[in-house]
């Protein structure tokens, strides 16, 4: 036998307390005794050392002292717990296929002879089972082995589930069927689906275990009720049920004539009722005899027993009884339908035939039903029959009808008197049951009607009083407590209605058939603010005389009573004033009917306006010769909502005044090249209008169109001294301008005036230069920078001393000239002056360089010259040239 040792932690500690050995390592020949046994270690252990692996082996050899097998714990130093185990231990190694999980999952190491349990547990939609070389049972989710022998395995694997059944139909409401499959019997499905459940690859077989009461139910497919399991789920094992057919029928005895071929007959009738409705059915097939409530009539002319041809089904409820007009003829009878326990036979069906309806037959007794028929005017009469047969007109009064004992009877009113309502009281319908029945009252009304019509055309904010007289119809019956009228109207009267909007009307007061009316509007009922006039037709009598709507009533409400209101119109006008002669205006009245006024006077607009409505008078047109300005006032202050606008207010509008003046317009001038001051210019011999710039400028004073202008210069600008001129006539952008005309219609703009300013002698020229050659002199210079405002046209030249000169003309002249006879050794001042047409300007004044003397050249070679050149040298002190020639 082997012993195993092992611990619980690492590193592995000393041997301790445990065992006979206080060692602090574990070696060879090393001891430990637990419960008498001792145990020699064959292998060494170093406290410390690392250990690979969660538990610890070490073999060992031992010798027993009587120790069973079994698995011994001892304490270790440092905590530790050495585990012993004496006997065979066998490994169980489990494994779990997919779709689950067992648990414990590793190896475990069992005692020979012992057991162990696993928890299985499959995945949604599966089923396990449990194979392997253990040998167990598996009890729900727990797997527990055999006695463990040897070395063995737990094999788990998982099956998906399978779904099968299918649906029942057919049963009654609150019936279900037992199935089983297998040796499991389940119970109380109604009609709807049902499910068995079996892991894939499993057989079943489904049974009907228990017919349900008053059905038989069987497998109708497609789906097979047994077979194996493969891959999908079966949902089409179907069940249909079908109630069992319960025939209804009784006896018939005293029938007269009553055997088969006879002439006399009774007419039965069985009234049904399924428990449900609709009937349960069976893809769309109906499984219940009956699907819907129903009747069937079944005539039998025989004594003896009888069988309705419907056959029910359980729960179906029914009620047997003599159809309408069902007894016998021939002779006349009075059949009886009743059981043990009621007249007229029911019941709820059962599980068997009905068969205990019993109907006699016998000769009829006859009684009368009847009652008053109160509240008719005075002609008419109401209509009433029995059962849909015997018909009486009858007046105020009692009646009666024949019945035959045992029937049924039923009074009702088949025709209503015109011009009434009439209800009856009291048991109208039922069965005569051995006597007389009375109290059956008829009391009629006469019906309300009313008068009224339609209202158009009133004004919004107004009312019209209409006025309704009546007058009852003779004579007006009373009530037969003599308290109260039957009639709503016991005398003549009238009724005022006012009414303030369109649309449908009526009076209070109704009336009844042959009531006389006569509606009108009510003496001072037209309508104000705005003034109408209401006109009334319509009703039973001259319909289209346009006058009050009279008439009779009938049977109807009175509802053609046309009322047409119109609002009156008046005019607007006034007077024009201040219209030139020849001239016209064009006025409007609210935006249209256009009026034109040729001359000073009253004016009134040709349409006239409804009583009420707003009127807004403008000028269309002002006048053009002359253009004039026309406005609109009014005469009375306060009146209308402005001076040309208001309301018309139950009168004619002849306050508005149109007063006409005659446009003025303004002169103006464009002025250009001003540069002095003082410019004063003048229209028409006054209004002076003062110039201080260049522009536009415009005369104070405006005149009126189609008068006459003329715009002189009344002073002309100086510093510097301009004239100012207005030429002759000038074509502008504005067309011609003239310095007089016509006002026409608009603003005189742009009469051109020219400023230019008076010219001046011309400055002093510049720059004057004087070149001599020999005898000649070159006087040149630069035109002065002021030409006085005219171009200059000549230039004077003087040479001091001596006043040589010259002059040059031209456009432009010659800025330089030539001046000959310049004496040598003489310096020259020239003197420019410039002239145009104002006159000559400044001088402007240059000097030149004084003209040298010519020397002499005497030749001395010759012997004259030596003794001349000493006498020069003598008197004059000049230059003498030697030289030879």
């Amino acid at each position: 036998m082997t012993v195993r040792l092992y611990d619980l932690a690492t590193p592995f500690p000393a041997f301790g307390s445990g065992g006979t050995s206080s060692a602090t390592s574990a070696t060879a020949s090393t001891s430990l005794r637990i419960s008498g046994a001792t145990f020699f270690i064959d292998q060494a252990y170093t406290p410390g050392t690392a250990i690979s692996a969660s538990l610890l082996w070490i073999g060992a050899n031992f010798t027993s002292l009587g120790l069973t097998p079994g698995i011994y714990s001892a304490p270790l130093f440092g905590g530790e717990t050495i585990e012993i185990r004496v006997g065979d231990i066998f490994t169980v190694t489990p494994s779990a296929g997919p779709n689950g999980s067992i648990s414990p999952s590793s190896p475990l190491s069992i005692p020979s002879g012992q057991t162990t349990s696993f928890n299985v547990t499959p995945a949604p939609g599966f089923a396990a089972s449990v194979g392997g070389t253990c040998g167990g049972s598996l009890s729900g989710n727990v797997y527990t082995t055999d006695a463990i022998v040897a070395d063995c395995s737990v094999e788990a694997s998982f099956t998906p589930i399978r779904n099968f059944g299918g649906t029942i139909s057919g049963l009654q409401v609150g019936y279900s069927v037992e199935l089983s499959e297998g040796m499991v019997a389940q119970g109380g499905y109604g009609n709807g689906s049902y499910s068995f459940a079996k892991p894939d690859g499993s057989s079943y077989s489904l049974a009907i275990n228990t017919q349900p009461t008053g059905h038989n139910c069987v497998f109708s497919g497609p789906g097979a009720a047994s077979g194996t399991l493969s891959g999908g789920n079966i949902t089409d094992i179907n069940i249909t049920c079908t109630p069992d057919p319960i025939s209804i029928g009784g006896t018939l005895s005293g029938l007269a004539n009553g055997s088969p071929g006879g002439s006399n007959q009774v007419t039965l009738r069985m009234a049904y009722q399924p428990p449900v409705d609709p009937c349960a059915s069976a893809s769309g097939a109906l499984t219940c005899k009956v699907a819907a409530p129903g009747n069937e009539d079944l005539v039998v002319n025989a004594n003896g027993s009888f069988t309705f041809l419907t056959p029910l089904n359980i729960d179906d409820t029914f009620t047997v009884d003599i159809a309408p007009a069902g007894q016998p003829t021939a002779p006349a009878q009075t059949c009886t339908v009743s059981n043990a326990i009621t007249k007229a036979a029911s019941g709820t069906v059962g599980t068997s035939d009905v068969t205990y309806i019993v109907v006699n037959c016998a000769a009829p007794a006859q009684y009368t039903v009847g009652g008053t028929v109160s509240g008719l005017l005075s002609g008419y009469s109401v209509t009433l029959t029995q059962s849909g047969g015997e018909a009486q007109a009858l007046g105020n009064g009692g009646y009666v009808f024949s019945v035959t004992d045992g029937s049924s009877y039923a009074v009702a009113i088949s025709a209503q008197p015109e011009g009434h309502t009439c209800s009856i009281s009291g048991a109208a319908s039922g069965t005569v049951m051995g006597a007389n029945v009375g109290g059956i009252d008829v009391s009629c009304t006469p019906n309300d009607y009313s008068i009224g019509g339609n209202v158009s055309g009133l004004a919004a904010g107004t009312q019209v009083t209409l006025r309704n007289s009546y007058a009852p119809a003779d004579p007006c019956v009373p009530q037969p407590s003599g308290s109260d009228k039957l009639c709503k109207v016991s005398a003549p009267g009238t009724e005022d209605l006012v009414v303030s909007a369109n649309g449908g009307f009526s009076f209070t007061t109704a009336l009844n058939i042959g009531d006389s009316y006569s509606v009108d509007v009510a003496p001072g009922g037209q309508p104000s603010s705005p003034n109408q006039t209401c006109t009334v037709t319509g009703g039973s009598i001259d319909k289209q005389q346009g006058k009050a709507a009279t008439g009779q009533v009938s049977t109807f409400n009175v509802s053609n009573i046309q009322v047409t209101c119109t609002t009156e119109s008046y005019t607007v006008g006034g007077s024009v004033v201040g219209l030139a002669a020849g001239n016209s205006v064009v006025l409007q009245n609210n935006g249209g009917d256009n009026l034109t006024v040729a001359a000073d006077g009253p004016f009134t607009f040709a349409t006239a306006l409804a009583d009420g409505s707003n009127y807004t008078v403008t000028v269309l047109t002002q006048p053009t010769t002359p253009n004039q300005t026309c406005e609109i006032s009014r005469l009375t202050p306060g009146k209308g909502s402005g001076v040309n606008s208001g309301v018309i207010a139950g009168a004619n509008v002849v306050d508005l005044r149109v007063t006409c003046t005659t446009n003025r317009y303004t002169v103006g001038v464009e002025v250009s090249g001003l540069v002095g001051s003082g410019l004063v210019l003048r229209n028409n011999g006054g209004d002076d209008l003062a110039i201080t710039g260049n522009g536009p400028a415009t005369f104070a004073t405006s005149l009126a169109d189609g008068s006459g202008y003329s715009v002189s210069v009344a002073t002309q600008p100086g510093n510097p001294a301009q004239t100012c001129s207005l030429p002759q006539p000038v074509k502008t952008a504005k067309g011609t301008v003239l310095g007089s005309g016509t006002i026409n219609g608009a603003n005189v703009t742009g009469i051109p005036v020219t400023c230019v300013t008076d010219p001046t002698a011309p400055g002093a020229p510049t720059n004057v230069q004087v070149g001599f050659n020999g005898g000649m002199a070159t006087v040149s210079w630069t035109p002065p920078a002021n030409d006085g405002g005219t171009p200059i046209t000549g230039y004077t030249v003087v040479l001091q001393p001596g006043g040589l000169g010259c002059t040059v003309s031209g456009n432009p002249p010659p800025t330089s000239c030539q001046i000959s006879g310049i004496q040598p050794g003489t310096a020259y001042t020239a003197i420019v002056t410039a002239s145009n047409g104002a006159g000559s300007g400044a001088p402007g004044s240059g000097a030149g360089s004084p003209v040298a003397a010519t020397p002499a050249v005497i030749p001395v070679d010759q012997p004259w010259a030596l003794a001349l050149l000493g006498l020069m040298f003598a008197l004059v002190g000049g230059r003498v040239l030697v030289g030879r020639r």
